[in-house]
């Protein structure tokens, strides 16, 4: 995810660590800094009220059936 934020694919939510570098030599900048910042947590996105994509619904159904073993 960082490397395609890095070449300009778009924004992504990573935990500070990750990206201590990018960030103090300016290749990146912080949009938000919310009051509990992310851990290795990941987050499927798709954009309201946009039609279902495939690839992203089949992500998606995939993760809701692996969380139930978690």
């Amino acid at each position: 995810m960082l490397g395609a934020v890095g070449a300009g694919a778009g924004v992504t939510v990573l935990p500070r660590y990750r990206w201590e570098a990018e960030l103090a030599s300016g290749a990146l900048v912080e949009l938000l800094t919310p009051e509990d910042p992310p851990i290795n947590t990941g987050f499927l996105v798709a954009r309201a009220g946009a039609p279902a994509r495939a690839p992203v619904t089949a992500v998606r159904e995939r993760l809701l059936a692996a969380a139930r073993d978690w």
